[in-house]
């Protein structure tokens, strides 16, 4: 029996519904989208599901982007895990604590899909998990 390449997992953490549901649109013709509603989530189910990269909202309940990236950068089985926050303009300000946390990219809200893509096979490559 044959079986597909299975798709790199890409975790995407937002508490917005709508947000999440046009990454999941955007992402999922070519990889396998994982959800997670906010940062503690999020940084469960990357210990467990091991994706490929995150794209993780900034202000989210529970546990924001900013306490996330800490906690994955702690972790020895999720530290070279790409993260790229997703941030409004609003949050600017935050944008390099993010990056000295060890958030490797962002993008701004709302997000543009092309470039989002983009973005996204650029850090991956040709990397599979």
């Amino acid at each position: 029996m044959f079986f597909g390449k299975s798709k790199t997992k890409i975790l995407v953490a937002d508490d917005d519904i709508i947000s999440r549901e046009m990454l999941l649109e955007v992402l999922s013709d070519d990889y396998e989208v994982l959800e997670a509603c906010n940062g503690q989530e999020a940084v469960e189910k990357a210990l467990v599901e091991k994706p490929a990269l995150i794209l993780m909202d900034f202000d989210m309940p529970v546990m924001n982007g900013l306490r996330a990236v800490n906690a994955l950068r702690a972790d020895e089985r999720t530290k070279a895990v790409p993260v790229v926050m997703c941030t409004g303009r609003g949050e600017l300000e935050n944008v390099e604590a993010l990056l000295e946390a060890g958030a490797d990219d962002y993008v701004i809200k709302p997000v543009d899909p092309s470039k989002l893509l983009l973005k996204v096979r650029a850090i991956l490559g040709g990397r599979r998990r």
